[in-house]
């Protein structure tokens, strides 16, 4: 894939470097579901991590993957998935990229108290959950578990009771918003559960 002067330019204007050449390089655009940066180039839509090393480097070597190394850079040890800084990325390997993630998910700490509330007052004003996690600068599965204790594929099954309650406020007129944080289930989660009851 070839990276034109266009889309680079294009493409620099979604990035805060504000912090230096030893900082994350924050990605402002559209991020996926696991917070990283998304780009579209010549009609595919590719992750900005990746374009990022494109144009710094030319070309990714073949059955590489693009591998985040901010931790090296940063007190807490962490990579950050929006990070588009070439000086943070790396060509790895498939296991290396099982590693990584590994390490990761073993050291990730949980939220400040001060950014889980800044997220429940953002969630109480009723922001998406990713606008919330761009806000306060952890990925959404983090927040979503110091606001609700969901974790994604949670197994334990929501019990009868909770989804009555949960219809209940919701014909009652009460905002999604405020049954999760009452309830401490996703929106999803309790919509399904209240149409399967309903079916």
């Amino acid at each position: 894939m070839r990276i034109s002067d266009e889309d680079a330019a294009r493409f620099e204007s979604f990035v805060d470097s504000s912090g230096g050449p030893t900082a994350c390089w924050l990605w402002c655009g559209c991020t996926d579901s696991d917070s990283y940066g998304r780009f579209k180039v010549g009609g595919s839509v590719v992750r900005a991590h990746r374009v990022a090393y494109l144009i710094r480097h030319g070309r990714i070597p073949r059955g590489k993957f693009i591998l985040h190394k901010c931790g090296e850079h940063r007190v807490d040890g962490l990579d950050n998935p929006r990070c588009v800084n070439p000086a943070h990325l790396k060509a790895g390997t498939a296991a290396e990229n099982g590693r990584d993630r590994a390490r990761r998910s073993k050291r990730r700490p949980g939220m400040p108290r001060a950014a889980v509330r800044q997220a429940a007052r953002l969630r109480n004003a009723g922001k998406s959950w990713s606008a919330i996690a761009r806000a306060v600068g952890f990925q959404k599965a983090t927040v979503k578990l110091a606001l609700t204790g969901e974790r994604p594929g949670r197994l334990s099954p929501i019990d009868p009771a909770t989804i009555a309650r949960a219809a209940g406020m919701r014909k009652a007129g009460v905002r999604w918003v405020d049954v999760v944080a009452e309830l401490g289930w996703s929106q999803g989660s309790l919509r399904r559960a209240i149409n399967r009851l309903a079916a």
